[in-house]
């Protein structure tokens, strides 16, 4: 009998939450600079590499906008993507034992703490400098997490990802830059927050040849986030950005638009 499949899905939105932003709160830096160090990238290949990079601090970083730059790249030498990640586990110490590397691995699967999957995409970019930022008064919250699980919280850590395409007929050289920018306290009137809604992933178990839902099981309903339900707000909330994650079987990733205005 054939085995039914799990679709592994994972909607990463950012949600806009009321706060108090004035809130006087630890000294943290206007900028933090994330560098992909150089690599050297063979003739006619196609290679994604990864680097873990771990910003030792206890407070959180209100994030404004992000700027990546990339150098060596030009004409048939190519960024496919660049993604940075916030990891949001509670093993940031594992950091430690890939500090300075640089990891060949796709989708950055062989790197890493144990629990590496929970990460959020906060930024990406493949032209040679690009910039995205928040909505005027709107600030992305990038909140330490701890060592080891239960300990207090200790800093940040991202997953650089990045791909490149070497067309041409002698070995490249690429590295990058990323400078994510602080919102300035006076300025900021809300706080977005990134969350994780894993209820596909928990929810769709789908026999070879069939169709369903994440809601036909429990365990979909349960995991899903939402106002009212836990981590999420009292509230309602407004939806700045979805993202999808998937590995090896993702083919495609939508959103449907229900109930309007």
């Amino acid at each position: 009998m054939p085995r039914p499949s799990r679709l592994l899905t994972a909607a990463l939105p950012l949600a806009l939450l009321t706060s108090s932003a004035t809130a006087r709160r630890p000294h943290t830096p206007h900028t933090l600079k994330l560098r992909f160090p150089r690599l050297s990238i063979p003739a006619k290949t196609n290679p994604e590499a990864c680097v873990l990079v771990r910003v030792a601090t206890t407070a959180p970083f209100d994030l404004a906008s992000i700027e990546i730059r990339h150098r060596g790249v030009r004409g048939s030498f190519a960024v496919q993507h660049f993604l940075v990640h916030l990891y949001t586990g509670e093993r940031l110490g594992e950091f430690a034992a890939e500090r300075g590397r640089v990891v060949p691995s796709r989708g950055c699967l062989d790197l890493g703490p144990s629990d590496r999957d929970r990460r959020q995409l906060v930024g990406s970019g493949t032209l040679r400098r690009s910039r995205s930022a928040l909505p005027p008064g709107v600030a992305l919250r990038l909140s330490p997490v701890p060592d080891t699980p239960g300990a207090p919280p200790a800093g940040l850590g991202f997953t650089l990802d990045g791909e490149w395409v070497n067309g041409t007929s002698r070995t490249r050289s690429a590295s990058a830059l990323v400078v994510l920018r602080r919102a300035r306290p006076k300025k900021m009137t809300r706080i977005a927050l990134p969350f994780a809604d894993r209820s596909a992933e928990a929810g769709l178990l789908v026999a070879p040849g069939e169709v369903a839902s994440t809601e036909a099981l429990a365990a979909g309903r349960e995991a899903a986030w939402g106002p009212g339900r836990p981590g999420g707000p009292d509230t309602g909330a407004c939806v700045l950005q979805v993202t999808g994650q998937m590995h090896k079987r993702g083919r495609f990733f939508g959103v449907d638009l229900i109930g309007a205005d």
